[in-house]
């Protein structure tokens, strides 16, 4: 009974490292969270966020012309500072709205870094943009 319970204890433990390994990808300059205690944040909050977007967003004109409906995604790195790394799209809607996109982020000012455990930790974020934006 005993080496069966030590067994399902060895299950649970490689079940749990496993999950820490996918929640992570460690880099030199450290690992990078995708879920952390308290996520990164546009400095402000979310009404921050959306004035600017408002402010710097311009619908392409490929988009207006075909009355596109779509999201884009991009993702990036909020480091340890605050300022933005890795800035890519994780979907694509074509019209010239992937460009806007990535040109818009890559004007954001530094966040608010994650946190895990009280520390300031890298965490990647997934930022959806709906075309047409208002």
């Amino acid at each position: 009974m005993k080496l069966l319970q030590w067994k399902w204890c060895g299950i649970a433990l490689c079940f749990f490292v496993s999950l820490s390994v996918v929640a992570q990808n460690n880099t030199p300059l450290g690992p990078v969270f995708s879920v952390v205690e308290q996520p990164p944040s546009f400095k402000g909050g979310k009404d921050s966020l959306y004035l600017f977007l408002r402010k710097h967003f311009i619908n392409p004109e490929a988009a207006k012309s075909a009355n596109v409906n779509c999201k884009v995604m991009v993702k990036f790195i909020v480091e340890l500072t605050g300022q933005l790394s890795d800035i890519e799209l994780a979907w694509s809607a074509g019209h010239d709205c992937d460009e806007e996109s990535l040109r818009v982020v890559k004007l954001f000012p530094p966040w608010e870094p994650g946190r895990q455990s009280g520390k300031a930790v890298r965490v990647r974020v997934h930022l959806t943009l709906n075309y047409p934006f208002q």
